[in-house]
């Protein structure tokens, strides 16, 4: 018994009829291969010609053309992260080797990245990569040491599922370097709520995350302030109205249509009712790390880092 689609008993079907003829010798399936090799990308034309006879004795009385495309060149592309178009690849990211053909499983197993000090890492390969036992994108384990010169070496022969030797491979093995790791200076969430009351020992705390920015970053608030130590900038604006809450959160998703105001401007106007505050980092400016701005009273709050560091790396300027 043969079950197929929805379950439906197929025995005595037409489909059954024709997976038994499939692989016999009156199989309606014909294949045909070009005796020479297409050139790549390339319109090619299958002509069904006049009298062309079925087992039956049945010939074709018109012709018949089929067109469709060979396929692309089957060359090897790097990609990976960078803060901008002109940086190094972010070394706490993979790093990634995409093929436009298949390549078999036992080929891309050979594939290494080989770091300053000759250490070959292998890539990481996907579960339904090896299921299929083919690879058209590989990975490489990260973290990578930052400012580093890495090379990518291929199999001598490498070839596609279609036997075809990769178009680019002169440009292997392939040196790819790392940057030093982004700065970031950001927020959990772009919105959230903090409970006034949670700790009978301290006010609520806005976490942020910080790493490779300056240790005099800027803020500004309207609403308490953190500690003078190793200070960095910020400014915040504290309302105490629901309208006030609901026209922030207009204003902010505004900005954030715009890459180039949230980035390059402060999202406050000179209207707006601004305190600045110092934001301490207490360990040293590369190190991830979490700290904490004090919001004491309640109400909603917008809050503002600087960093001219953060600027240059994502829009090569310091703003």
């Amino acid at each position: 018994m043969r079950i197929g689609i929805f379950g439906i008993e197929e025995k005595g079907s037409e489909r059954e009829k024709f997976l038994k003829l499939r692989d016999g010798a009156n199989s309606p399936i014909v294949v045909l291969q070009c005796q020479r090799t297409m050139p790549n990308d390339t319109a090619v034309s299958l002509v069904w010609d006049v009298g062309i006879t079925s087992v039956s004795g049945v010939a074709t009385r018109s012709q018949q053309r089929l067109t469709f495309k060979s396929r692309p060149i089957f060359d090897a592309k790097f990609s990976c992260e960078r803060v901008n178009k002109d940086a190094d690849c972010i070394p706490v990211l993979p790093l990634q080797l995409n093929f436009s053909a298949p390549v078999s499983l036992e080929q891309a197993r050979k594939i290494r990245l080989i770091t300053p000090k000759g250490k070959a890492i292998a890539p990481q390969l996907s579960k339904d990569e090896l299921k299929v036992g083919a690879v058209q994108h590989l990975n490489f384990p990260t973290p990578l040491p930052e400012k580093s010169t890495f090379k990518i070496v291929l199999p001598v022969d490498l070839r596609d599922d279609g036997g075809r030797p990769l178009y680019n491979i002169a440009r292997f093995p392939l040196s790819v370097r790392t940057d030093e790791n982004p700065p970031i200076a950001k927020f959990a969430a772009d919105f959230g709520i903090l409970e006034l009351n949670a700790s009978p020992s301290s006010p609520p705390l806005l976490p942020v995350t910080l790493r490779n920015v300056e240790r005099d970053l800027a803020g500004e608030l309207t609403q308490s302030a953190a500690s003078d130590e190793t200070p960095m900038p910020g400014n915040i604006v504290h309302g105490d109205t629901d309208m006030a809450a609901v026209e922030w959160l207009r204003r902010l998703n505004a900005a954030h249509e715009s890459f180039e105001q949230i980035g390059r401007n402060s999202i406050f106007a000179q209207s707006d009712k601004i305190k600045s505050f110092k934001l301490p980092k207490p360990l040293p400016s590369k190190t991830f790390e979490v700290v904490g701005i004090p919001l004491k009273e309640p109400g909603f709050y917008v809050v503002e880092l600087q960093s001219p560091r953060l600027g240059e790396a994502l829009l090569a300027e310091k703003r």
